[in-house]
């Protein structure tokens, strides 16, 4: 048999009332905020580390134990849950996020400290990014989540195009390397063939 939907506690307000309510509000804020943080982090953490010494390979296993530990705490999200609140969650993940940028920025010479550092992406990027999802799935009804997800997809399948069609018209040299490919897909292709 067919159950009954559950009404979600914001199914009779308006998608621009919801965006603009406190909590969404901090949420989109906060998701910036962390953003920001992890932008100049993922362009230039490995240049960072070379010029204090480190080998390209200790560079390398320094990335890989700071995805390890994202996957990681994506398998322990569910007992996280159950045991913090969301809100908890995204405030240690937060918190940690400071922590661990503060290590990177003055403690970097210390392999040790790096190691730490690289852990606690397990919080900065692993479980802000699951508690933010969970925000959004609390905080956003299942009807508005119908029109954003579409909407997602498709500026993604748009993108793909584009580039595609830059590839066809000789604008762009088509990427012969996935992770090069993979850039331009997650980048907007079209400021790549400006």
């Amino acid at each position: 048999p067919q159950a009954r939907p559950v009404a979600h506690p914001s199914d009779s307000r308006s998608l621009r009332h919801l965006i603009l309510s406190g909590p969404v509000v901090v949420l989109i804020a906060a998701c910036a905020l962390m953003s920001v943080a992890h932008g100049p982090y993922y362009t230039f953490f490995s240049i960072y580390l070379v010029g204090l010494g480190y080998t390209e390979s200790a560079v390398g296993w320094l990335w890989s134990l700071g995805v390890i530990a994202e996957i990681g705490v994506f398998l322990w999200m569910p007992a996280l849950f159950r045991s913090f609140s969301i809100r908890a969650v995204l405030i240690a993940s937060f918190g940690l996020a400071v922590v661990r940028f503060l290590v990177i920025a003055w403690l970097a010479h210390s392999l040790p400290w790096m190691l730490f550092a690289q852990v606690l992406h397990a919080a900065t990027f692993g479980s802000f990014h699951a508690a933010a999802l969970a925000a959004v799935h609390f905080h956003v009804p299942l009807p508005a989540l119908h029109v954003i997800l579409p909407v997602g997809i498709s500026f993604y399948t748009f993108q793909e195009l584009s580039y595609t069609l830059e590839v066809y018209k000789g604008r762009l040299a088509p990427r012969k390397d996935f992770l090069d490919f993979a850039q331009i897909g997650s980048l907007n292709a079209t400021t790549q063939s400006n």
